[in-house]
């Protein structure tokens, strides 16, 4: 008996445990960034550099098409004033209404204001309310280059300015590197630390010089070998101990 408790607070301990780490993991989960990159930009990081940057971020990947920078805007005011025409009509008809039927001896300037009134509302219903209403067109222009035009018809003149890259779905401004097709600085600064690169399409591979305060490879491993690198609380990464050294890393010795 003594033995299946004992079993039974081990097992609850255990499912315990992993609950927690699951809520841990999850917690981490949604505390990482939200970055949105392109399919054309994530496509040009091999496996190793996503696992670094799904390391630090949450990554949305997102089809390129779906943003565009906006190159030209026109906008034309259609709205409309309501009319009051029928109103008008129906107070004239129910006072003259009231004037046929009175005579000298029951006319009161009370009643005939009444009916006046009662026709004006009768006669609102073929009135027309006031309308507002704009309509926008934008010029858009694509990372391949391709053009089109979109209208938006909106109750407010306020429009998104030339010059801003756009989610076509929602017409919210975006990072620009998203109409550029390129990745976001926030990756390209995670990957340059770790592996001392530039990430693709950003121009340039000139190494950084070693630090002064970093020493020389241990004459163990010989410069040009793959070692363990680890920099900072960022997890290590496989690259040669002369670029370890030189992005301010710690040589992980196996």
């Amino acid at each position: 008996m003594l033995n299946t408790i004992r079993h039974a607070k081990v097992a609850v301990i255990a499912v315990l445990g992993v609950l927690t780490l699951n809520a841990v993991a999850s917690n981490l989960e949604q505390n990482r960034p939200l970055i949105r990159v392109t399919n054309g930009g994530w496509a040009t990081l091999n496996q190793q550099q996503r696992d670094l940057a799904t390391s630090r971020y949450a990554i949305e990947v997102a089809d390129k098409g779906q943003f565009a920078k906006i190159i030209n805007v026109q906008g034309v005011n259609e709205s409309t004033p309501g009319t009051t025409g029928g109103a008008q009509l129906g107070a004239a008809f129910g006072q003259a209404q009231y004037i046929d039927k009175a005579n000298w001896s029951n006319y009161s300037a009370r009643s005939q204001l009444g009916a006046g009134l009662l026709g004006a509302l009768l006669g609102s219903a073929l009135d027309a309310p006031a309308r507002t209403m704009h309509r926008i067109v934008y010029t858009l222009k694509s990372s391949d280059g391709a053009i089109s035009v979109v209208e938006k018809v909106s109750q407010s003149p306020i429009y998104v300015a030339p010059g801003l890259c756009v989610d076509t779905t929602s017409f919210t401004p975006v990072n620009d590197g998203l109409c550029e097709d390129v990745l976001p600085p926030e990756i390209r600064s995670v990957i340059g630390q770790a592996e001392n690169l530039t990430a693709p399409k950003l121009g340039g591979s000139a190494s950084t010089p070693l630090p002064a305060s970093a020493s020389p490879v241990p004459p163990t491993i010989p410069s040009g070998d793959v070692v363990l690198c680890r920099l900072g609380s960022t997890s290590s990464v496989p690259t040669t101990a002369e670029k370890c050294l030189q992005a301010g890393g710690t040589i992980q010795q196996p």
